[in-house]
Formats: structure tokens, sequence, C-alpha cells
């Protein structure tokens, strides 16, 4: 009993700190509707795509090698559930307005698989396996998920009648990208070498800030700060006192 509430005491936190985390980098949600999405994102996350796993996996555990068996095949299967789970809540609420939207929203659904996942390990592994994931754990998870929620919400943002099937490509390979990737990091880990699953996830981090720096820069939604407007207000002033008859 008191492991359990330890548990969940320490993924409410990880939750919280996360999530608000997310919740700065998606900004100007008053203006897309966007601010109350992310929760049903991370709960859809938490439920429905590690309910999606362990249906999926038994289906089509035969199809791929056993490289270190279940650990190495489990991250196709995570990537491909959290996908689903992605772009029917993106097509259900319409809240990919921009790429930025599918950035936030891909790792939302993947916070909140992260944080089912890292109960389930804290049950077999202890609490400082739980504690580590809190960090390492959700951040790849996070970060791996940006890669096709980026191309997913670009695809997305293109008008109906300039869709094809090059756009859809890199959707596809994007999926493919991540679930190569994802599947090696667990390969690695399995093997015994974390040092190198380490650096894959340092890999996927700095791709995360690159490419949300690129959205965030390119976003339509660009709020313009009325600090840059005072010095033209302070002077304002200047012409009338000058020509007072103007005013």
């Amino acid at each position: 009993m008191i492991q359990l509430v330890s548990i969940s005491i320490i993924n409410t936190l990880v939750l919280m700190a996360w999530g608000k985390y997310l919740h700065y980098l998606d900004a100007f949600t008053d203006d897309k509707n966007n601010e109350h999405r992310l929760f049903w994102f991370v709960m859809a996350g938490n439920i429905f795509s590690m309910l999606l796993v362990f249906i999926i996996y038994p289906l089509w555990q035969s199809v791929l090698p056993d490289f270190k068996g279940f650990r190495f095949r489990m991250g196709p299967f995570e990537e491909l559930s959290r996908f689903i789970i992605f772009i029917s809540l993106a097509g259900l609420f319409k809240s990919v307005k921009e790429p930025r939207d599918g950035v936030i929203l891909a790792a939302s659904v993947a916070l909140g698989f992260a944080l089912g996942e890292n109960f389930l390990y804290a049950f077999n592994s202890g609490m400082l396996e739980l504690l580590y994931r809190s960090f390492f754990g959700t951040l790849g998870h996070m970060t791996y998920s940006l890669i096709w929620g980026f191309t997913w919400s670009a695809f997305a943002s293109i008008p109906d009648r300039e869709k094809g099937s090059p756009a859809l490509v890199y959707v596809v390979l994007s999926l493919i990208f991540t679930i190569i990737f994802h599947g090696v990091y667990n390969a690695l880990l399995a093997y015994g070498y974390p040092l190198f699953a380490l650096m894959t996830s340092l890999v996927t981090l700095v791709m995360f800030f690159a490419v949300y720096g690129y959205v965030r820069d390119n976003s339509p939604y660009i709020k313009y700060p009325v600090r840059s407007e005072e010095p033209r207000l302070n002077s304002s002033h200047i012409p009338l006192s000058r020509m007072p008859s103007s005013a």
C-alpha cells in the first residue's frame, strides 16, 4: 500500500512538472482554443495507447525478429500506438492548427504513455527505476514522438488540393525512423550499453529543441510585444510640442 501511494505521488508530481512545461511551450492557446486539449491527449496516451500496445503486440509479435525479445520489439508498437491515438484525437478535436501543435500534442500523448509505463516499471524494478524513468524515460518518449508529430502536423497544414503521396511519404518515413530509433535504444539497453543508449536520447533531445525552435519561429501565431512600441509612443509628443497647432 505504501509503495502504491509513493508511486502515485511521484507520478502526479512528474505529470504536473512535465505538463506545466508542455503548457509553457504551447503558447497562444487562448487564440487557438487548445489550452484544455493537452489534458485529453495526456490521458489518452496514458490509457488507450498502452492498451493498444498490448493488443497489437501479441498479434504482430512473430513479424519482427527477436532482438533481445520483448524490450526491442516494444519500441515499434509503442510508437505505432501513440501515433494512432495522436491522429485520432487530432482529427476529433481539430486541434492541430500549425506544426507546433503537432509537436506539443504528440509529446503530450507520449507523456501519458510514459506515466503508465513508469507506474508498471516501479512495481517490477523499484523506486530508483521510477525516479530514473521519470526524467530520462519520459523525456525519451516525448522527444521520439516529436518526429512524427511534426511531419504529420505539417502534412495536415497542407490544403487538401495539394496533399499527395510525396507529403504523405514524409509522414511514413518519419514514423519508420522513430520506430527504428526507439528500437535501437531499447536494444542498446538490453545488450548492456546504457551509455550509447543515453547518446541516442541526447540526439533526439537536440532534435526536439531544433524542431521546436523552427516551428516556433515560423508560427503564424506570433505575439508582438507592446513594449517594443513604447519608444514610438513616448516620442509622439515631440512633434506636437513643436507644432501645437497641429494638435
